[in-house]
């Protein structure tokens, strides 16, 4: 067996205070404009959505230490669209667009109280306490070294010396990947019934719980690309030891594989559950064009 993890991006934008206080205004202008009809509230609302605009191309002009007075003139907008929205749900009866309103009630406090911690009272706001999308909410904040954030949900795969997937897991938090490696073995031994002999991971995945647990499973070799100084790879030789590890290499081609050839770089399907979903689809694709290739072979 072979376990790796990888990064799946959500359909968002880069999420700036400034580009979420926006889409809060967006939205709720869009809304409430479908709702109420009368023109003087169509042309409040659309005065509101105009000074949002251009407050919003001044904070993407302006040097970061001057932005605090245009923030504090953006939240007020947001603010006053906010408590109109809420009094809109509770007096108006529930129809598509009310309903629409108020599910994204919470997405709107979110985003004011961060921003106004972050923007106005220059507090530093903890990733947990973050929104990084108001229409994926379930979106968290991925960063894997020294490369570039990103925003979506971490996937963990284990694959087989067939080179099927036969294990794959999407996180809603972001798990550290030493504390996913015993759960994903046991649930190929369930699913499978069968007893794995091998296990060949990256360097993120060593720990002692990890070897001891390995070895309480019964598996026999137990090999990490980068081991501690602690800690020793279990194998029963030298030379198994050495093909394990280049074994595992191919598990980021499987990873492209499966990434590329079925369109998940970047989910577009809404919501944890489709997202969740898209990935399940495409895995059963890639383990179907495995089977086929092998059958054809």
């Amino acid at each position: 067996l072979s376990s790796d993890t990888t990064n799946i991006q959500t359909d968002v934008h880069y999420p700036t205070n400034n580009a979420l206080i926006y889409d809060c205004i967006k939205t709720a202008h869009r809304l409430l404009k479908k709702i109420k009809k009368d023109k003087s509230d169509q042309d409040r609302l659309d005065k509101m959505q105009k000074n949002a605009k251009e407050l919003n191309y001044k904070i993407n002009n302006t040097k970061k230490d001057d932005q605090q007075q245009l923030f504090f003139d953006y939240m007020t907008i947001l603010s006053m669209l906010i408590a109109e929205s809420k009094d809109t749900v509770n007096r108006y009866p529930a129809t598509k667009h009310i309903i629409k309103l108020s599910e994204f009630l919470t997405s709107f406090d979110k985003v004011f109280n961060m921003s106004l911690k972050h923007q106005i009272l220059c507090e530093k706001v903890p990733n947990a306490d973050k929104l990084f999308s108001i229409f994926e909410p379930h979106t968290t904040i991925l960063v894997k070294g020294q490369r570039k954030i990103e925003f979506g949900h971490k996937m963990l795969i284990t694959r087989g010396k067939s080179n099927l997937i036969l294990d794959h897991k999407v996180f809603e938090d972001v798990p550290a990947d030493s504390n996913r490696l015993l759960p994903s073995i046991d649930r190929i031994i369930e699913n499978y019934n069968v007893q794995p002999a091998d296990s060949s991971n990256d360097g993120g995945f060593v720990s002692k719980a990890n070897i001891d647990g390995c070895k309480e499973k019964g598996l026999i070799n137990i090999v990490f690309t980068k081991i501690t100084k602690s800690l020793k790879n279990i194998a029963q030789s030298p030379e198994i030891e050495r093909q394990l590890k280049i074994w595992r290499g191919t598990t980021e081609a499987v990873i492209s594989n499966l990434k590329r050839g079925f369109d998940v770089q970047r989910v577009l399907w809404q919501g944890f559950e489709k997202f969740c979903a898209k990935i399940a689809w495409s895995v059963l694709g890639y383990n179907l064009r495995v089977i086929t290739n092998r059958i054809l072979e």
